[in-house]
């Protein structure tokens, strides 16, 4: 099990314990398997042998083109208030639309729900319809990447399309939809004959009877294939481990490999650069390539600046392990801290720090700060001179 995957469970079981957003339904396909994994409802059906494929941490179910998945009927209990319908997937396009989910007995506009790709435009479009009077299209160009995830979510008569915890579209309908009782959630099933059937991959498939939100989404998050580090500022030699996300990957490439250490795994690769240097790294899964990227800031100890004290601009404490909280960049200039404080914009305090590592998280007095300007304010002492920095940063939600 990697690293960030333990840290996708931790996080996912404390949205559980304090949110209470957990799956009525879930289905993650490792082994094939088509049974709901915490045994809520009834198995999906496929209406031929599933297939597995490389997925996100382990198995994903493998569409070749001809195959569909059902769910039981008994999940269309969703429909009749707030929900979410959330997954992950991968999508080889042909010519023709490509039919990813759909709730509809029939090719109509009557009730139902569709979801497609559509390749000449790179759009995924969510179509909500209860009848052709009432249609509701939801769209947006996606980037595709080996993996996307997808998540439909209904809150009232609101309809919101997010693509990688992104909320892309939003629609406003005039009357609950409800899909007909012979309409079952399908995976590559729609009646219509002019969509192409899904050649790809769909893993991590989950169904909750609550709106989930963008902190929801961000918290459950797998960063597929992808470097979680953010760019950061070390002194010369410095090691700086190399956090990876979920990735059940065919091969990959670290570049350049000359300073990483155990450059031959995915998940335990260690940078130790001597300058400055942007480490890539090219996952190929299910025959599709991902690249992401982070760079490391070398700095000589010998040369470093006592006056540039370096404090991030902005942070995002939303609990999707990156950039969750802030605090001095390039702590090793500091040999002893004077006065360490954070301010909110009228320059009341909001907490003070001891140490040189302090960091805040957004919190204060138990609760999340509001987004907006927010000011730190430091003494140090560097090279036996007492220096002053202070500044203005932006809390992102």
């Amino acid at each position: 099990m990697s690293y960030h995957f333990k840290i996708f469970i931790l996080l996912h079981f404390a949205t559980i314990g304090f949110s209470q957003k957990e799956p009525i339904a879930s289905y993650n396909f490792d082994g094939c398997r088509l049974s709901e994994q915490f045994q809520f409802t009834e198995s999906a059906k496929s209406s031929k042998t599933p297939i597995c494929g490389c997925g996100l941490e382990n198995e994903s179910l493998t569409f070749d083109g001809s195959q569909t998945v059902r769910f039981p009927s008994s999940l269309n209990q969703l429909f009749y208030d707030d929900f979410t319908i959330d997954f992950y997937v991968a999508i080889r396009p042909g010519a023709l639309p490509v039919d990813i989910l759909s709730v509809k007995a029939q090719c109509s506009l009557d009730s139902s729900i569709n979801l497609r790709f559509l390749p000449q435009t790179e759009e995924i479009l969510l179509e909500i319809s209860q009848s052709s009077g009432s249609y509701n299209p939801l769209r947006s160009v996606i980037k595709r990447k080996c993996w996307n995830r997808i998540t439909i979510v209904r809150q009232a008569l609101n309809y919101t399309l997010y693509i990688d915890n992104e909320a892309v579209d939003i629609a406003q309908v005039g009357t609950q939809i409800i899909p007909g009782m012979n309409a079952l959630i399908s995976l590559s099933g729609s009646p219509c004959p002019n969509d192409a059937k899904l050649v790809g991959n769909v893993d991590q498939l989950n169904f909750y009877n609550v709106a989930l939100n963008p902190v929801d989404l961000n918290s459950s998050f797998y960063f597929p294939n992808t470097i979680i580090n953010q760019d950061t500022t070390v002194t010369q030699g410095s090691p700086v481990p190399m956090i990876v996300g979920a990735s059940c990957f065919d091969s990959f490439i670290w570049k350049p490999a000359g300073s990483l250490s155990n450059s031959n795994t995915i998940n335990n690769a260690i940078a130790m650069p001597q300058a400055t240097t942007t480490y890539e790294l090219l996952v190929n899964t299910n025959n599709c390539i991902d690249t992401s990227q982070v760079t490391i800031f070398v700095i000589d100890p010998e040369n470093k600046r006592c006056d540039e004290l370096f404090f991030p601009s902005a942070f995002t404490p939303n609990s999707d392990n990156l950039n969750d909280d802030i605090g001095i960049s390039n702590s090793f200039i500091i040999d002893e801290i004077k006065h360490y404080e954070i301010l909110d914009r009228w320059g009341g305090r909001i907490t003070s720090y001891p140490e040189k590592t302090g960091r805040w998280d957004g919190i204060i007095s138990g609760k999340e700060a509001t987004t907006g300007s927010y000011m730190y304010n430091i003494r140090y002492v560097c090279d036996n001179k007492e220096y002053r920095s202070s500044g203005a940063f932006v809390l992102i939600r």
